[in-house]
């Protein structure tokens, strides 16, 4: 019997050996996909795992999430902390039926949810007691302008405040342009919605190589993580971030650090 051509040989061993490579990378993605957890980054800390992702927001604050601990401030000095978000993940919810009171709406990002700060230290629950005023206030860390203005949507009508104070951030340049976030140093690293100048919303991860692998593949980001962690590059900050290109197109005057007492 005659044997197969070297040709033919070659081409049945290619043909098994991509049979093989598809095999183990489709058990792979599988298992990854059961078992998140071996892919997934560790959970935040309290009190500052009280984000819970959303399609349509990117993220929401938890409903009724609580911590009660200590924390440290700049100086090292630690402090206790009791803190809370209530009805629909506010900071503060105030009686949005009340009459002869105007209502007045917080609204930001780690600013305005102050996971640092007690309940009773909160700036606008203190505004809200020495003023005969309504207080809400929604924020959450890593928000954008565009996130921000989602949320007013989802709660105007409920809310209907008077007044609306919205707090703002220098890195917003970065989270409203995913074109700046894909670059910068500073990394939410959690699909969110980005408001473009027509009008539109568009959703995008903004991540770095090798995370922006990590939505088509959790196997291949599995192993990509793992040589890049060998090579010490792993979320390691670019050489040109976007911050860099802001600070260039901005005053380079800053302020000097204020001391611990």
């Amino acid at each position: 019997m005659a044997s197969s051509p070297p040709s033919r040989q070659i081409l049945f061993s290619l043909i098994a050996l991509l049979i093989g490579v598809l095999l183990v990378f489709g058990i792979g993605e599988l298992f990854f996909r059961a078992f998140p957890q071996f892919v997934s980054d560790p959970p935040a800390p309290p009190p500052y795992n009280y984000r819970v992702p959303d399609r349509t927001y990117g993220w929401l604050v938890q409903e009724g999430y609580r911590h009660t601990g200590e924390l440290r401030d700049k100086c090292n000095t630690a402090y206790p902390i009791s803190l809370s978000f209530g009805k629909n993940g506010f900071r503060h919810w105030g009686n949005p039926d009340v009459s002869g009171r105007k209502k007045v709406l917080f609204l930001g990002d780690s600013y305005t949810a102050c996971a640092q700060t007690s309940d009773n230290r909160l700036f606008y629950k203190l505004l809200g007691d020495s003023l005969p005023i309504e207080v809400f206030a929604y924020g959450a860390a890593g928000y954008s302008n565009a996130q921000q203005y989602l949320v007013l949507e989802k709660f105007l009508d409920e809310v209907q405040p008077d007044l609306v104070v919205w707090q703002m951030c220098s890195n917003d340049f970065i989270d409203n342009y995913w074109e700046l976030e894909k670059v910068a140093g500073y990394h939410v690293r959690m699909r969110r919605p980005y408001i473009l100048e027509d009008g539109s919303v568009v959703y995008k991860l903004a991540a770095e190589y090798p995370r922006n692998v990590k939505p088509y593949s959790h196997f291949l980001y599995f192993i990509l993580k793992r040589i890049a962690e060998a090579r010490g590059t792993f979320d390691q900050p670019p050489a040109e971030p976007a911050e860099k290109f802001i600070a260039e197109k901005t005053s380079t005057t800053n302020p000097s650090p204020a001391a611990c007492a």
